[in-house]
């Protein structure tokens, strides 16, 4: 899904991101998550009842990743529109607790 979603912000604003590593990743976390779940039949016996609740109660549209032909688009300004203010939110706090530290410093 990450992934997905990185090629889907580089696809909107033009951008060649690298997915190769990230793809990677997931796959071996993936493949580790199947083992554990084999190895414990409780876990297994969980994650099923899970699977079967969710297909169970799941509406088509919760199931689905897919933009529907009457979904609008986001556009790369919306898109990175959360990313910018979270970038802003986290210079503002490694701001301030530099600003702290440096008053800390300075004995006050």
């Amino acid at each position: 899904m990450a992934v997905a979603a990185l090629e889907y912000v580089g696809a909107a604003s033009a951008l060649m991101l690298p997915t190769d590593d990230l793809r990677e990743a997931a796959r071996a976390v993936e493949s580790d998550i199947t083992r554990q779940v084999q190895q414990n039949p409780q876990v297994a016996q969980v994650v099923e009842q899970l699977e079967q609740n969710f297909d169970q109660y799941a509406t088509k549209q919760q199931r689905s990743l897919l933009v529907h032909s009457d979904d609008a688009v986001p556009d790369a300004e919306e898109l990175g529109l959360p990313l910018s203010s979270t970038c802003a939110l986290s210079r503002a706090t490694v701001s301030s607790g530099a600003r702290g530290r440096h008053r800390r410093n300075l004995g006050q």
